[in-house]
């Protein structure tokens, strides 16, 4: 490479190294693009998602852990590392991450969904059955997720009825 601190030229490259199926080369040239720029944040999440590729969820976290960019240009690096802090069980991390992201685009489901869980693993019931509400008016939750969110409410509004009748009348 001519241009080594060309990073778009780089990232270029890595895609078409990976979808030849070459992830060792791919992986050599995004190690090489972190050294040249470290604060580079496309490089490590393109790493990240090699990682996950091969099932090394450990790798790809740690790989995006290590760098704090931007979030206002880096919105895919944050979910992604949230949603890997949310499955490594680091539950606060996730939760912070969550927040933050939802004060750039509060109307995102999977995030007021991943605020929940992570709330919901923290032990702090009431938070997360508000988060898992936002969750349920958002947009864009089909499937598996919107079954799981259905069943954490109801089982949640047993524990903390949150409509004023009910509670006026205990």
């Amino acid at each position: 490479m001519l241009t080594p601190a060309n990073n778009q030229v780089r990232k270029e490259l890595v895609a078409l190294y990976y979808g030849q199926g070459s992830e060792g080369q791919a992986m050599h040239l995004l190690h090489q693009g972190m050294a040249v720029s470290p604060g580079y944040a496309d490089f490590r999440l393109m790493a990240s998602r090699i990682y996950l590729g091969s099932g090394d969820m450990q790798q790809a976290y740690d790989v995006l852990n290590n760098l704090s960019p931007s979030l206002a240009h880096n919105i895919d690096y944050y979910a992604t590392l949230a949603a890997l802090a949310q499955k490594l069980k680091h539950y606060s991390q996730a939760q912070q991450i969550y927040q933050n992201l939802l004060q750039l685009h509060s109307k995102e489901g999977r995030w007021w969904l991943g605020l929940g869980i992570a709330l919901d693993k923290e032990g702090q019931g009431r938070r997360a059955l508000e988060a898992y509400q936002h969750a349920s008016r958002s947009a864009g939750l089909t499937g598996p997720s919107r079954s799981y969110l259905d069943q954490r409410i109801a089982q949640l509004e047993k524990n903390y009825d949150s409509t004023p009748a009910k509670k006026a009348t205990r």
